[in-house]
């Protein structure tokens, strides 16, 4: 049976129809996930690569929770960056979450 995985802490366009992930059976399948705020309605300008990753990793760790999951038990990543100085940003926000991936 699939249904939808959601949480009240992932914020996300209310004119979009975005789902934070869905969970089919045992597995649980995220995507899409961006660090949308609310106030400026999509991602604020001042926000570098390193604090998106925060947003994003903390808004997995959410949809993670809601289905009784958390980080370790992420077995696949596809991260998507448009410019490549911000890797070691990320890599290193990323890390604070789960060592394995890296």
């Amino acid at each position: 049976m699939r249904k939808t995985v959601s949480s009240p802490d992932v914020k996300k366009p209310a004119r979009a129809a975005l789902t934070g992930g869905v969970a089919v059976g045992d597995q649980v399948f995220l995507s899409g996930q961006m660090a949308y705020d609310p106030e400026v309605d999509g991602i604020p300008a001042d926000m570098d690569a390193a604090a998106q990753t925060r947003v994003i990793m903390d808004n997995i760790g959410h949809l993670l929770a809601a289905e009784g999951l958390d980080h370790g038990d992420i077995v696949r990543v596809t991260i998507f960056l448009t410019d490549l100085g911000d890797l070691r940003a990320m890599n290193n926000n990323t890390a604070l979450h789960h060592r394995a991936w890296l």
